[in-house]
């Protein structure tokens, strides 16, 4: 282990093209909705595939490694690429958790939504019902209400002056003073 610091910060080249992979990627995933974001991961995928291109030429200016043989991948190379993958991964875990709390929280909203719309529907029925029920009860109460309406009168039945009439008609005439 007579590695030097400039050794293993030469050796990370693998791990920053990784990196520089990943924000190219999330580049393409936020292009739609979040421009500066994407842009700035693109941004920061030009400087890691930078520094891994500078890491790798100092790497071989420092006779690390030689151009045969600067694709083997060293220790220190493998634990950087450990810990970018492991940043990764939490960095995807926990995206994938908040897309999955915002469609938990979406799908809250569309059911409190369609229960406050059957609720409310259910409201106006109940309304529509209590009012219907209050007209028809007030159609019955006013039929009891008004007095039936005569019927009208047969000829010669039912009426004072035809009966008169019917009196007098065999009658003679008598003067009237």
């Amino acid at each position: 282990m007579n590695h030097t610091f400039g050794y293993v910060l030469c050796c990370q080249s693998p791990a920053l093209f990784l990196l520089a992979i990943a924000l190219v990627i999330d580049f393409f995933v936020r292009k739609g909705r979040a421009r500066l974001r994407a842009i700035l991961a693109l941004l920061g995928a030009g400087v890691c595939i930078g520094l891994g291109f500078v890491l790798y030429y100092q790497g071989m200016l420092q006779e690390y490694f030689e151009v045969k043989n600067f694709w083997r991948i060293r220790a220190p190379g493998w634990v950087g690429l450990v810990l970018a993958a492991a940043l990764l991964v939490y960095v995807l875990v926990k995206a994938i958790a908040r897309a999955s709390a915002q469609r938990t929280a979406q799908k809250e909203a569309a059911r409190a939504e369609n229960a406050r719309k059957q609720e409310m529907e259910s409201a106006k029925n109940a309304a529509y019902e209590a009012g219907r029920a209050d007209a028809l009860s007030g159609a019955a109460a006013f039929q009891r209400e008004t007095p039936p309406e005569p019927a009208p009168a047969a000829a010669g039945t039912d009426c004072p002056a035809a009966e008169a009439d019917k009196s007098n008609e065999g009658a003679p005439d008598s003067p009237t003073l």
